[in-house]
């Protein structure tokens, strides 16, 4: 498993983890009535966890089942909150050294 992520990579869960937490919001936008604002934030937030997915494949090694989840919607259910749980406990990790002139810095 993971022990150190880069800088890269923990941005790249920043990421996710917004948009996961606009998941989260769409499901209390619909739970108020707002129907389409709710299916506004969950499209938007599924074009940009695939362009995550794209643009940082790591992603898809940690969470393998993510883009099935947000295809067959059950990201919208309770997934998005055990992946947001993930996140966190990665970015609990420490950062990985950057390495300058062959020594750690």
């Amino acid at each position: 498993m993971w022990n150190e992520l880069t800088e890269k990579q923990r941005t790249a869960l920043v990421y996710l983890n917004y948009f996961l937490g606009r998941i989260g919001s769409a499901n209390d936008a619909e739970d108020h009535g707002y129907h389409d604002d709710a299916r506004r934030m969950q499209e938007e937030s599924c074009d940009n966890i695939g362009r995550l997915l794209r643009d940082a494949p790591f992603i898809a090694d940690l969470f393998p089942q993510l883009e099935s989840q947000i295809k067959d919607q059950s990201l919208f259910v309770v997934g998005w909150a055990l992946i947001q749980r993930e996140i966190d406990a990665l970015l609990a990790l420490p950062a990985a050294e950057k390495v300058r002139d062959g020594n750690a810095k």
